[in-house]
């Protein structure tokens, strides 16, 4: 499978999902600083863009509010819920508003985009299940077959198995390639997902570095005028204009980070964007998995074919595997 593969079974399985004619609201917008989200939030303007689909409302955990999506909403609107890693109980903030927003809209069509799904607790799990079998025309797109399983067991009757919205940022146009590359990337996250390094990667502790380190401190200003603005917004107009100014900011993390990349020969992750990040700037990628298998369930279903791709071993694996996700 290609990159252009890839991409293209993305389009195809959007273009089945979300109906050409139809208008979109954005409704769990990825106001933060996490740039993994801030790629699939991007990809998802562009790929809207690209069709000449109108987002008539974007909204995010920081100014969702039920009356005021109904008010901006024409009545065929698909809501797309974005894609990600947080459909589940480990991040039950964002959880929550997305079944919020499926109860709240039992009559209009929406669409989750490609997620992984993780649960630990049955609790959470069967509340999600009756909040999303309740709704009569909910799509759940997915990005692994064990998330595919569980959704079509438990969640949705329309489901569909997808990679990443990132891909849709294949080629990624522009960005400057170093002529001359060197030295390995070690981004590694230190957080509820983290899980043991191979002995080989934590020799190289020194040099670790994450997300946030390639950022600009004067984000965190950004970040918070977008969000006293989204708050403090007198009218659609100015939440409109506000969601403008944070997407040319999420456009400049893109580039700065695809730069930072591309000036490594290698990148070594233990996160999914950093991973895809590595194969848009045409770098090889060595992918660690998280605590729950999450990438290396994405690498088996979509990206393991691909030039430089290696998954490593972590501490109680066995040579030459990875465990699979015991999650499900």
């Amino acid at each position: 499978m290609s990159m252009d593969t890839i991409r293209q079974k993305l389009v195809d399985g959007l273009s089945e999902a979300i109906p050409a004619n139809a208008p979109v609201a954005l409704l769990d917008v990825p106001v933060y600083r996490n740039p993994g989200d801030l790629f699939i939030y991007l990809a998802t303007l562009l790929y809207f863009r690209d069709r000449g689909q109108p987002v008539v409302c974007q909204s995010s955990l920081r100014d969702y509010r039920t009356s005021t999506v109904r008010r901006r909403i024409p009545a065929d609107t698909v809501l797309v819920s974005l894609g990600g890693g947080n459909l589940g109980d480990l991040y039950p903030a964002y959880q929550a508003l997305r079944e919020r927003i499926v109860a709240d809209f039992p009559r209009h069509k929406i669409v989750v985009l490609p997620q992984t799904i993780f649960f630990r607790s049955e609790e959470t799990l069967r509340r999600c299940t009756t909040t999303f079998q309740r709704h009569e025309d909910l799509w759940l797109l997915v990005r692994d077959r064990s998330s595919y399983e569980l959704a079509k067991s438990k969640l949705a009757t329309n489901v569909s198995l997808l990679p990443d919205m990132a891909h849709y940022l294949w080629p990624l146009a522009g960005e400057p390639i170093s002529p001359a590359p060197a030295g390995t990337l070690y981004l590694l996250r230190r957080d509820l997902e983290q899980r043991a390094l191979p002995s080989d990667v934590a020799l190289h502790s020194a040099e670790f570095t994450d997300w946030q380190q390639l950022l600009p401190v004067t984000g965190l200003a950004r970040l918070g005028l977008i969000v006293a603005g989204l708050r403090l917004a007198p009218t659609a107009r100015a939440v409109e204009s506000i969601y403008a100014h944070w997407q040319r900011h999420v456009e400049r993390v893109l580039r700065r980070c695809a730069r930072a990349f591309a000036s490594y020969e290698r990148i070594v992750s233990n996160r999914l964007h950093a991973h895809l990040l590595a194969l848009l700037v045409g770098r090889p990628s060595d992918v660690i998995d998280n605590s729950y298998g999450k990438l290396s369930a994405y690498v088996r279903c979509w990206t393991q074919g691909l030039a430089g791709v290696r998954l490593l071993e972590t501490a109680g694996q066995q040579p030459g595997l990875l465990q699979e996700s015991t999650t499900r």
